[in-house]
């Protein structure tokens, strides 16, 4: 999540020490312009950095989606993969360097029951440059960051 406000020496009024406090603006109404930080005190505007976009997969990220398939099948199976399939497995980039990853299963042979609505588990993970994982269909307020939270679908 992106910060809105932040403490730093501004060069327009305090260029000693930490005291001005500064506001994101973004500039979308002229075109080439980036984002900045402006002083609440003096108007004074400075650039903000901006995360570079990737193009490619980190190697983190490519581990976590070999291992993570697997890790929740055999979780939600509970031993026994005779009765459970994988009914949607999809990868999303989202071009940020933020991976989503959709997770459905279900009993084998439940298309067209009640089943198929209600009892199968839905997972869609967010995967980090570095490897971290969140889970983001969480029903309840809490932590929901972490391999284990992710695999058996725990908020703390």
């Amino acid at each position: 999540m992106r910060s809105t406000h932040k403490r730093a020496a501004c060069p327009g009024c305090c260029p000693d020490i930490k005291a001005a406090y500064f506001e994101a603006s973004w500039n979308f109404s002229e075109e080439g312009h980036p984002p900045t930080w402006r002083c609440n005190n003096c108007n004074y505007e400075m650039p903000r950095r901006e995360m570079r976009r990737l193009t490619h997969r980190t190697r983190s990220q490519e581990k976590a989606l070999e291992r993570l398939p697997d890790a929740i099948f055999r979780a939600h199976a509970y031993g026994d993969s005779s009765k459970y399939e994988v009914k949607k497995h999809e990868v999303e980039d989202s071009g940020h360097g933020t991976i989503f990853l959709t997770f459905e299963m279900g009993r084998i042979g439940d298309e067209g029951t009640l089943a198929e609505a209600f009892a199968r588990d839905h997972r869609h993970i967010a995967i980090g440059r570095r490897g971290g994982l969140e889970l983001l269909n969480a029903k309840r307020k809490g932590e929901s960051k972490g391999w284990f939270n992710a695999v058996h679908g725990l908020v703390n």
